[in-house]
């Protein structure tokens, strides 16, 4: 199930994720696994970019409840002000966690949406390290398989789930902290 392709315009490199089965304790599976190309006809595979469950950009790794049981298919969208420096561009991925309520009390649906980022954008070429930020999740009870995200002519972004509800957020600086819409 591959998913979340983006052009890193930093270091001129291709990122590709897909869904891999190897969830590591407590997670089940299935996580984000990663290749990358500068030509899209060379690739390279990468070590698993997000466990479910965990956020290994830690040592030991952090536990994340809220996505423990499975991460499903995503997208990866270029943000002006993503990047550690918080002005340059940087990749955000957005990614539907499966939950269940006696981990997350909040998981209803089953379903939530959160984001992922290069833990070291600036000196991680290959961005083989993602964390999770301590806000996670974006968005509860939602559904999964967000496309990747557009601006609008306005100036806010815009992303989709599968069931066609709108997420969206108006400006980089809080791109991360999206609301809900059903238009």
């Amino acid at each position: 199930d591959p998913n979340g392709p983006v052009f890193d315009p930093v270091h001129g490199v291709i990122h590709h994720f897909y869904q891999i089965h190897l969830a590591a304790p407590p997670g089940h599976g299935p996580d984000y696994g990663h290749f990358v190309s500068k030509d899209f006809i060379h690739w390279a595979p990468m070590p698993v970019a997000i466990w479910n469950g965990l956020d290994s950009s830690f040592s030991p790794p952090k536990i994340t409840k809220y996505d423990n049981e499975a991460i499903f298919t995503g997208s990866a969208t270029v943000v002006d002000g993503a990047a550690p420096d918080g002005k340059s561009p940087g990749i955000v991925n957005v990614y539907p966690g499966l939950c269940n309520k006696n981990d997350w009390p909040a998981c209803e649906t089953g379903t939530l949406l959160a984001i992922a980022v290069a833990a070291d954008y600036a000196n991680d070429q290959l961005l083989t390290n993602w964390t999770k930020p301590s806000f996670n999740p974006i968005m509860e009870n939602t559904q999964r398989d967000p496309s990747s995200a557009w601006k609008t002519p306005f100036g806010d972004w815009r992303f989709r789930t599968y069931n066609s509800h709108v997420y969206g957020a108006v400006s980089e600086e809080n791109v991360s902290h999206a609301y809900g819409s059903n238009n």
